[in-house]
């Protein structure tokens, strides 16, 4: 027989979760190897770069894509200017979206206001891909919703 445990019933607080991939590969100084961006919901994600033989080292704060500042969900690399070399995406809770130019040594420049893709809404995940088949990447961007208010409960939430 299926039952609810106590966390989801006696002890219930509604709260809302924000999926995004969390996490993205790829080989962003052209060494090779794939190194790994993770994101984290409460601040300071991180890039690690891949040193070969299962060691990484943390490179965040030389390539400039930690973003200690906001809450991230989501994140995406491709290649958004054609230049051989992965571009990383972020996606952010009513913080804005951020795009990051790669110049292929692993340092990264905040390009998103001239991308125009900084909308500042409550993004959870987003994925590059060639929608209409002209050999540039498009971006889809998953949006939960659009925070209306700042209002904010006692435990962080916003009223209904």
């Amino acid at each position: 027989m299926h039952h609810a445990v106590p966390e989801a019933t006696d002890n219930y607080m509604r709260v809302h979760y924000d999926h995004g991939t969390g996490i993205a590969v790829a080989d962003v100084d052209g060494d090779g190897l794939y190194d790994i961006y993770f994101v984290n919901q409460v601040g300071g994600n991180e890039l690690w770069k891949n040193l070969d033989n299962g060691k990484f080292k943390n490179i965040t704060d030389e390539a400039g894509v930690g973003l200690k500042d906001r809450i991230s969900v989501g994140a995406a690399f491709a290649d958004v200017n054609n230049t051989g070399r992965p571009d990383l995406f972020l996606t952010t809770v009513n913080e804005g979206n951020v795009l990051f130019r790669n110049d292929g040594n692993g340092h990264f420049t905040d390009v998103t206001a001239r991308s125009g893709l900084g909308l500042k809404a409550h993004s959870s995940g987003a994925l590059f891909f060639d929608y209409d088949r002209d050999g540039l990447v498009d971006l889809l961007v998953c949006n939960v919703g659009v925070y209306t208010t700042e209002d904010k409960g006692p435990a962080g939430e916003t009223s209904d």
